[in-house]
């Protein structure tokens, strides 16, 4: 993962995809269980057919993609739009994750919590989830860190090759 600093009063820390997590009510610590590095998916084609990926395609995959950021100004609220795209190994974007990012002045650290159900994909490949933060003045977006996620395809009658 890398991590890229950005012109706006909050920082990320670090973001991580795993299949789910637990926040402790006592302690607010999280807990992140099956982090998510690699993904293999199991195909059939038609019969006679061969798998086309010309078009995006799209599997059911249910994780979480966690973020921890850090303010850099204090004593005022922080608002920072957010959001997280999905790049296929082209660098093509698949989705979009939109996500209003508010840290108020009494707290230090936010972290971001989103739940996906579903994943586009155009084939096998390095896939990566760019997370970026909208600058302080415009509507640019920069990228703060970007996450790789390996993702294996096998059709049932045996290795898919791409």
């Amino acid at each position: 993962m890398k991590n890229i600093k950005s012109k706006s009063k909050i920082e990320h820390l670090w973001t991580i995809a795993c299949s789910s997590s637990s926040i402790d009510g006592e302690t607010n610590n999280v807990s992140l269980f099956n982090i998510i590095e690699e993904v293999g998916i199991q195909l059939q084609p038609p019969v006679g057919q061969v798998i086309d990926f010309e078009e995006k395609k799209a599997f059911p995959l249910q994780m979480e993609i966690i973020s921890l950021w850090k303010r850099l100004v204090n004593d005022v609220d922080i608002a920072s739009d957010i959001k997280i795209e999905l790049l296929d190994p082209n660098n093509k974007k698949l989705q979009e994750m939109p996500y209003r990012l508010e840290i108020k002045s009494q707290h230090q650290r936010m972290r971001m919590r989103i739940r996906v159900n579903g994943m586009n994909f155009t084939g096998q490949g390095e896939y990566h989830f760019s997370v970026l933060v909208k600058e302080e003045e415009g509507d640019n977006f920069q990228e703060v860190a970007r996450i790789p996620l390996l993702v294996k395809i096998a059709s049932l009658t045996g290795p898919q090759s791409l």
